[in-house]
């Protein structure tokens, strides 16, 4: 129970979630969903990197597969269109921040968002199966309505 709580309290800290209850975390369901907007990266990307999504939809769904597994998931909105990124999922931080990753398996990008009003602003980073790179972009989630 008291996981539980804490989980719920990441939530609405987070800014993704509201009336929040034990229930809520128990089902899977939407808890929000942003138009992505990223930024220019600061330098040349070693190879293309695909893009993000347009939009995406945070969930309290906890992955089961590989990179997903116990974390939760992020889906591309509309559904299906994000498939050069088959792992999706995002962390709660402290102090209300997000962490949201899209990856293949080798290479993606990581989003670490802090909340700014109903959206949430930050860095995007850039990485690879090879190579340290420091590779960043700013990036906004405007949150929009869930369809």
């Amino acid at each position: 129970m008291f996981r539980r709580i804490q989980q719920c309290f990441a939530l609405v800290i987070a800014g993704v979630a509201a009336g929040c209850s034990e229930n809520d975390i128990a089902t899977p369901s939407p808890l929000a969903c942003y138009t992505v907007s990223l930024g220019a990266w600061n330098n040349e990307l070693p190879e293309p990197l695909p893009p993000p999504p347009g939009a995406l939809q945070l969930t309290d769904s906890l992955g089961t597969n590989i990179l997903e597994n116990g974390r939760r998931i992020v889906r591309s909105l509309p559904p299906g269109t994000s498939k050069a990124y088959p792992f999706q999922y995002w962390v709660p931080r402290e102090e209300g921040d997000v962490l949201v990753v899209f990856s293949n398996g080798f290479t993606g990008m990581t989003f670490d968002l802090a909340a700014s009003g109903a959206n949430l602003n930050g860095t995007a980073r850039a990485f690879f199966d090879f190579g340290a790179f420091d590779l960043t972009a700013p990036v906004q989630l405007q949150r929009s309505r869930c369809a």
